[in-house]
């Protein structure tokens, strides 16, 4: 056992000497490891090469300035810490940028695990050599364009006045491109200070806002107090920015953020400085911010200051939050609105589910030529409730309903019920309401429509339009069909719309070969 112990300590011995040279700085010794009596020896020890992460760790310390070639195999060995890619991944970038960037592009960046060189690699390759840094910035991919342009727009912040100045012609492309500045809460008014003392333009003005934004979170007076002291028109659209973000914390998810007195200073803000622009811009979030304590002010307010798609947006903010309070005060608060535009759109939003009670209430609040917002009101009646729906409109007097609310739900009813719906149209509806669902019916099902209307075509005096959408449509399915089944109409007024739509489809752009078509027009009786 002594025999096998006796080499094992000598190779440990000679293993940590290796690992202890690794780890010194340059010009220290080694301690001499005992000899194999027990004694130190004198004579220098050959020391075994490290192996694995040991021999990468002595190349590491031992290299106080590796070589890019170095670091790069470095890096494509992997295994290393964060610490040593931070450091490794710093001096590459500042040796030798665009040597890092090709190889992080070339497939470098999958041996990183996430580890990002993109602040690195540009923002040493601008300080070096700013033509080729923006060169590559320009002929990066799409989705890392923003991560180079932030990166680059760092630099703004340092204390180089060259390299901030070599910026200044990029800054509107790299703004363009996405990029950003990060804002440190205790360093928001020193970049404030930076960004104003940048000549004016798109990009520093865009900027300015962005850190005005950033300032709110930390001290909203302090950054309000500021931009009061901007020239206009620059201060009018900062203060719009930090009252707009007043607003919106208080009316969103975030609200427990608001601090009250912010929030008062943004809504005496629109009251009282706004100009007219940023009044309406900003109207309906100020509406919407007072409703939640005194919608009846908020809505006098809205129709007092705003006017157009602003108005109608604030007063359908208030009502719909009303509504979910007490949806019969949001109804009789739509009822005391002038008639308009306004009425109407509120009161199709707080109709509710179609029934005959909401439909009622919507006939003396909207105008009957609203045609589409009808429509869509009896086709989900119509799809919902298809007997309610019947009811209603057959109990109405005639002519007394918009005619978007007598046609809408037609189509639903014929997906139900196609003949039992034509019947019905015919026995209680006007003829246009008759001739809608046949239309509908003809889109379907061209065959039984028209199968249908032979039968029924003297039922009614109707009109052309119906007719000529089920010959075009008949024609579409079976051209020789559509014309035997014309041809066969009973004589009048409807046979006649029949075959003038049919003469049309065949002298118009249609398939048919030049032979076949002759052969129907002949079948076709003459005018």
């Amino acid at each position: 056992m002594a025999r096998l112990l006796l080499p094992l300590a000598l190779g440990a011995a000679a293993f940590a000497a290796a690992w202890l040279a690794g780890r010194l700085p340059p010009g220290a010794s080694a301690p001499v490891p005992p000899s194999a009596s027990g004694e130190k020896s004198t004579a220098p020890a050959a020391a075994a090469p490290a192996r694995g992460l040991a021999r990468r760790e002595a190349l590491l310390r031992r290299t106080e300035a590796p070589s890019p070639a170095d670091i790069r195999r470095l890096l494509d060995g992997g295994r290393l810490s964060s610490d040593d890619l931070f450091r490794l991944i710093t001096t590459h970038a500042k040796q030798d940028p665009a040597g890092l960037w090709a190889w992080y592009e070339a497939g470098g960046r999958l041996r990183l695990k996430g580890f990002s060189v993109i602040p690195h690699v540009f923002t040493a390759w601008f300080r070096r050599d700013p033509d080729a840094a923006i060169a590559a910035w320009r002929d990066v991919s799409f989705d890392v364009k923003y991560q180079v342009s932030s990166a680059l727009l760092s630099l703004l912040a340092g204390e180089d006045a060259g390299v901030r100045a070599g910026l200044l012609p990029y800054l509107d492309e790299l703004v363009a491109d996405g990029g950003s500045l990060r804002h440190h809460p205790g360093e928001v008014q020193a970049t404030a200070a930076m960004l104003l003392a940048l000549p004016p333009g798109t990009g520093r003005d865009q900027l300015l806002r962005g850190t005005a934004l950033a300032w709110m979170d930390s001290d909203w007076k302090a950054a309000t107090t500021w931009a009061t002291s901007l020239p206009q028109p620059f201060r009018s659209r900062v203060l719009a920015d930090q009252a707009a973000t007043a607003l919106d914390r208080n009316v969103s998810a975030a609200a427990f953020r608001a601090d009250p007195a912010c929030l008062e200073w943004a809504r005496q803000w629109v009251t009282t400085e706004a100009d007219p622009d940023a009044r309406r811009t900003l109207g309906a979030k100020y509406v919407e911010s007072l409703a939640a304590t005194d919608p009846g002010a908020a809505l006098a307010w809205a129709q007092e200051n705003l006017a157009a798609r602003p108005l109608t947006k604030a007063v359908a903010g208030v009502l719909a939050r009303q509504a979910g309070k007490d949806p019969a005060a949001a109804r009789a608060m739509v009822e005391q609105l002038p008639p308009g535009g306004v009425k109407q759109t509120a009161a199709f939003g707080l109709m509710g589910s179609p029934n005959a009670e909401s439909v009622t209430w919507l006939l003396g609040q909207a105008e009957k030529e609203s045609g589409a917002k009808w429509h869509g009101v009896a086709a989900s009646w119509a799809f919902s409730e298809p007997d309610a729906y019947k009811k209603y409109l057959e109990s109405a007097p005639s002519g007394s309903l918009p005619e978007g609310l007598v046609t809408g739900g037609l189509r639903n009813l014929l997906n139900k019920d196609a003949v039992g719906t034509l019947e019905w149209a015919l026995r209680t509806q006007p003829v246009t309401s008759a001739g809608e669902a046949l239309q509908g019916w003809t889109h379907a099902d061209a065959p039984a429509a028209a199968a249908w209307f032979k039968d029924h075509a003297a039922a009614a005096a109707w009109r052309p339009e119906p007719v000529k959408a089920l010959a075009e449509g008949y024609f579409r399915h079976s051209p020789s069909e559509a014309v035997d089944w014309a041809a066969a109409l009973p004589a009048g007024p409807a046979r006649e719309n029949a075959l003038n739509a049919l003469r049309k489809s065949l002298s118009g752009n249609n398939p048919l070969p030049p032979d076949q078509r002759a052969a129907l027009e002949a079948r076709l009786p003459n005018p």
